[in-house]
């Protein structure tokens, strides 16, 4: 990814909530033809200063009427 895209695509998640890497990626493959792994697509967000940590699960509720 040369300089020009990467400061595209920091503009652009600057100004989105992206709530998967998948969203990410989808867009980098739009916009400029490139196919990036998961793995991959978390590495240019940390090199390009982004967070995108794993999201945690949730307990479950128990059923009362069980």
């Amino acid at each position: 990814m040369t300089p020009a895209q990467e400061a595209t695509l920091c503009s652009w998640l600057e100004g989105c909530f992206c709530r998967a890497a998948g969203d990410i990626r989808a867009y980098i493959k739009a916009e400029f033809g490139l196919h990036y792994s998961h793995s991959g697509c978390l590495k240019l967000l940390r090199r390009l200063g982004f967070e995108y940590p794993k999201p945690k699960a949730l307990p479950h509720v128990a059923d009362e009427a069980k």
